[in-house]
């Protein structure tokens, strides 16, 4: 069923460990994080809590684009992007940016809050 497949596609996901299947590989799930269907960007928040809470490979070159990303996911207009990208923002905050390294994030977050209320503005 549905589980499966997502166990199947979340250890591919877990799989890829260097450079440049990462840069794919999230560039891939941004892709599909933005596609019409609501199941598909779903399917691909829940994609990218697995990749910060379970991966161990380096993510520090993407954790802007990320931050920018999942925080944008939260003005979606399906509940279940919302809550997925939620859990996939705070998986990035807590398990993949160090404490010490959060502050340098703060202007990423800024600027997709920004998106965030234009988005939620528009789709009243």
């Amino acid at each position: 069923g549905n589980q499966d497949t997502l166990e199947e596609a979340v250890s591919v996901v877990l799989s890829i460990q260097e450079e440049p299947g990462l840069s794919v590989l999230v560039e891939e799930l941004f892709k599909v994080g933005r596609h019409t269907s609501d199941s598909r960007r779903h399917a691909a928040m829940l994609l990218l809590e697995a990749l910060c809470s379970r991966c161990h490979a380096n993510l520090n070159e993407h954790v802007a684009q990320l931050i920018i990303f999942t925080t944008e996911s939260l003005a979606d207009k399906s509940q279940e992007v919302c809550e997925s990208g939620w859990t996939a923002l705070e998986a990035l905050v807590t398990k993949v940016i160090g404490t010490k390294e959060l502050p340098q994030y703060i202007g990423y977050l800024h600027k997709a809050l920004k998106t965030c209320r234009q988005a939620l503005e528009e789709n009243g």
